[in-house]
C-alpha cells in the first residue's frame, strides 16, 4: 500500500498518476470502484480494468508507459 502512494507522488506523467490514484483510492481508501469512477469522472468499466490489472499484475505493469496505438 505504501508502494502506491510513494508512486502516486513520485509519478510525472499525468495519465499514469491518475491510474494510481485510481488504484489507491480503492485499495487503501476503500472507495468503491463506482465512487472512484465519480471521483474521477472516469468511465467505471475504465476503472475496473485499471484496478483489475493491478490486482492481476503489480505495480509496474500497470504502470507502463502508454504508447500510440498500432493502427488507426
Amino acid at each position: 500500500m505504501q508502494d502506491l502512494v510513494q508512486a502516486y507522488e513520485e509519478e510525472k506523467n499525468v495519465r499514469i498518476k491518475e491510474r494510481i490514484l485510481a488504484v489507491k483510492l480503492h485499495i487503501v481508501d476503500g472507495k468503491t470502484e463506482k465512487e472512484v469512477s465519480k471521483m474521477l469522472n472516469k468511465g467505471y468499466s475504465t476503472i475496473k480494468l485499471w484496478i483489475g490489472k493491478y490486482n492481476k499484475e503489480d505495480l509496474n505493469e500497470m504502470m507502463k508507459f502508454l504508447k500510440s496505438p498500432q493502427y488507426l
